[in-house]
């Protein structure tokens, strides 16, 4: 039986999308057998997979477009593939539910601004009702978006407020900078991984070692060796 990871939040440009189509190939990339499922009407992920498709990028990673209820989908592919990755759309949804409701991890990217953490308060107590189906369900949230300058007075509080104010959360060591590489390689279908970015990669591969850790996908993770833990 496979796993299931999501990522979703009810906010949109969070970056989700981004990070859904990049773990995903990082997580090809490393040899797992991934199906990405575009649950976002806008369908972000499925037209970046398309355009990876018409440039003949290698690993392949099989996307389909699902909306409504999931769960019995989501059900039905984690018996055929060792790693399900959902894109949910930036809002309370159907999708957004269903899917959380057969997950492993929720990973939900939160930029450090005021809207944003406003926002994460009702998507806390939203996981708080679907983990009272759902109790297995593993809860991250991830920063996203974020200032280049680490030192950032927002950058804090915002690390502060997912500790003291998301009860179903906890906070990933990873973040990711608001960066160009991750605009520049959406059209070639292609993840920052492939890229010429060494700071964007690296965000990636640490961001995915984290969660193939919390999958009990990976054997050793190395995000801490990296020196990509901030505190």
């Amino acid at each position: 039986m496979g796993k299931v990871c999501t990522f979703g939040i009810n906010k949109g440009g969070t970056g989700k999308s981004t990070l859904s189509f990049n773990f995903a190939i990082a997580c090809a990339s490393r040899g797992f057998d991934v199906l990405l499922i575009d649950a976002d009407p806008q369908s972000s992920a499925a037209k970046w997979i398309a355009y990876r498709e018409a440039e003949l990028h290698d690993p392949t990673v099989h996307c389909i477009q699902k909306t409504g209820n999931i769960v019995q989908t989501v059900r039905d592919l984690k018996q055929r593939y060792e790693l399900v990755v959902i894109d949910t759309g930036g809002r309370d949804s159907k999708e957004l539910r269903t899917a959380a409701l057969c997950s492993d991890v929720l990973v939900s990217p939160i930029q450090p601004s005021q809207s944003d953490l406003d926002a994460a308060i009702y998507h806390n107590e939203m996981i708080a009702e679907v983990k009272t189906i759902n109790e297995k369900l593993d809860c991250y949230a991830i920063l996203s978006v974020c200032s280049p300058h680490r030192l950032s007075v927002l950058h804090k509080e915002s690390k502060e407020f997912v500790k003291e104010c998301l009860s179903e959360f906890s906070l990933l060591h990873s973040r990711t900078i608001n960066r160009d590489a991750y605009r520049r390689s959406i059209s070639s279908g292609q993840s920052v991984i492939e890229g010429r970015d060494p700071s964007a990669k690296a965000e990636i591969e640490a961001l995915t070692d984290e969660l193939l850790d919390r999958l009990e996908l990976a054997r050793q993770p190395n995000f801490l060796k990296r020196g990509l833990a901030y505190a």
